[in-house]
């Protein structure tokens, strides 16, 4: 049972890479500090240049681990937090 539920998710269509709500978290026009906008504003583009990769890899017709690609920027999420606290004090 629990393989054909997994089998029929895998086939299921998948929304765009660069659609993936966590990419939200990555915006930085709020931030008023000019150091906390500058380290924000360079992970907000490392997060999209990943998902970048991603997209141009599933286009291509490569496998994508999607899991491992929102794990990765949930990550680089926590960094992002923790560089902007560093700037703001």
């Amino acid at each position: 049972m629990e393989k054909a539920q997994e089998e029929k998710r895998a086939l299921a269509p998948q929304p765009p890479l660069d659609t993936l709500p966590i990419l939200k978290y990555f915006k930085y026009d709020h931030l008023q500090h000019d150091g906390a906008r500058l380290v924000s504003s360079l992970l907000h583009d490392s997060a999209h240049t990943c998902v970048g990769f991603a997209v141009m890899a599933e286009m291509r017709g490569e496998p994508v681990d999607r899991a491992e690609l929102v794990a990765g920027l949930r990550k680089l999420l926590e960094a992002k937090d923790c560089f902007v606290r560093a700037r703001l004090r």
